[in-house]
């Protein structure tokens, strides 16, 4: 396993880097069709 740097400040969950979505690329979070940047939302998964 090979270890990256977090590429955003923030929280991130290990799935966010080792098993992204679109908005992660190459464990660099991409912009969207806006130009900002949009890090992924783990937290969607989590029930309360």
């Amino acid at each position: 396993m090979q270890n990256i740097p977090v590429p955003t400040p923030g929280c991130w969950n290990i799935n966010d880097i080792y098993s992204p979505d679109g908005r992660v690329v190459n464990g660099k979070v991409i912009r969207n069709a806006e130009g900002v940047y949009e890090p992924p939302k783990h937290s969607a998964s989590h029930k309360s």
